[in-house]
């Protein structure tokens, strides 16, 4: 069974719809059912339930989804690694998105003016998935949020973020509100992953209704440059939104500040380590 079944296996997952998924792949419906057929043909068991416009997992294709998932990333990592022959090494970032604006950005740029005989690749996902990645050794560093408790990782820093409420730098948004207010302002929401909100919500002590919500945390910042809401974030991601002015940080009264911790962890057995150290020293400075 070939790397085409399992990627079309993992993207219908993700779709749920068989035209979407052609369309993602750039092939026709039926190619996607004759794979998905004998895919399930192929593992004797059925991957989806289907109706007529959708499809969803079975129990056993849930339990398939992760291993697909990475016979898909290892062959994908396997080209990639051909592709860089030409460079002396390959140091791979798995990181979620805030921290990636936050932290790892700034330095990647860095290590590639530092580090040109390295070739640098970054995967933005949701910290298990990271984690699994790490495992796996499909990736070297992962900026995480949550801190593993297996003897294989070791964290090679602590990084401490602060949770804002923020809003465009304007009169027409207020500088600082009370928790009851919150539901009465048009609250905008990123999906920051790792439970973010939900602890945004344990720390106020309220549930949060949001009038936008979008699955890609960097584009919440354009949003509010337009003036079109308030946002839970991290403050690493709008500090020079902050900074020039387009943002401010609006001050939640009789509340303490609110902090999220994130991770970087390697796994111990990586052989890396001059690599590693060189991007970890960056991120120190």
């Amino acid at each position: 069974m070939n790397y085409d079944f399992y990627k079309t296996f993992v993207v219908l997952a993700e779709t749920k719809n068989f035209s979407k998924t052609a369309e993602k792949l750039n092939i026709v419906q039926s190619t996607v059912s004759n794979r998905i057929q004998e895919l399930e043909k192929y593992l004797d068991i059925d991957l989806f339930y289907r109706t007529n416009k959708s499809v969803s997992l079975t129990q056993s294709g849930l339990y398939f989804l992760p291993y697909a998932k990475r016979i898909v990333t290892i062959e994908e990592e396997g080209l990639s690694a051909l592709n860089n022959l030409n460079y002396k090494n390959t140091l791979k970032i798995g990181t979620v998105h805030s921290l990636y604006s936050g932290y790892v950005k700034k330095v990647a740029k860095k290590f590639m003016k530092l580090r040109p005989d390295i070739s640098l690749e970054i995967t933005i996902n949701h910290t298990p998935n990271l984690l699994e990645m790490l495992s796996d050794n499909l990736i070297d560093i992962g900026f995480v949020f949550t801190l593993p408790k297996l003897n294989k990782f070791i964290c090679l820093n602590k990084l401490k973020d602060e949770i804002i409420l923020v809003a465009k730098n304007s009169t027409d948004f207020k500088d600082e509100l009370l928790v009851k207010e919150l539901k009465n302002i048009p609250l905008l929401y990123a999906d920051t992953g790792d439970n973010f909100i939900e602890y945004v919500e344990n720390e106020l002590h309220c549930k949060l209704d949001f009038q936008f919500s979008i699955d890609q945390v960097l584009e919440i910042v354009e949003y509010l440059h337009d003036g079109l809401g308030y946002s839970f974030v991290l403050k690493s991601l709008v500090c020079n939104s902050i900074e020039n002015g387009y943002l401010k940080e609006v001050k939640i009264k009789n509340t303490p500040s609110c902090f999220m911790d994130g991770y970087v962890m390697i796994e111990q057995s990586n052989t890396k380590k001059e690599v590693i150290n060189s991007f970890f020293k960056l991120l120190s400075e």
